[in-house]
């Protein structure tokens, strides 16, 4: 088995379990990390926007989508998406995620006085 085909049963076991447990973040999240692994940025993105309207503090969606729209250039959706990272992370006391959230801040940062 190919390393593309073991992806694509791997998304298709991930749909399969998201359909069966539908309020379940990690399959969600999951799902739209597939989904960016194989290039469809544009379905990853739509993936955890919905997940995010239920799960509105779920930090590791937060995290990536903020990182996918800053490697889009959206910087000030970026900003956003990383500030509630970060504020979500500080409210979890999660250090890790705290640093990285602003990592990120700092990044986008950096590139929105460039331009």
């Amino acid at each position: 088995m190919t390393h593309e085909s073991r992806g694509i049963e791997r998304m298709e076991r991930l749909k399969m379990l998201t359909q069966q447990n539908p309020l379940d973040p990690f399959l969600r999240y999951a799902l739209g990390l597939e989904w960016e692994k194989h290039a469809h940025w544009q379905k990853a993105e739509q993936i955890w926007r919905d997940l995010l309207l239920k799960h509105p503090n779920y930090l590791p969606a937060l995290h990536r989508l903020a990182e996918l729209l800053f490697a889009q250039q959206k910087f000030t959706e970026a900003h956003a998406f990383a500030s509630d990272a970060l504020r979500c992370a500080e409210s979890e006391a999660d250090e890790h995620a705290k640093q990285v959230a602003h990592g990120l801040l700092a990044q986008i940062e950096e590139e929105m006085n460039l331009e």
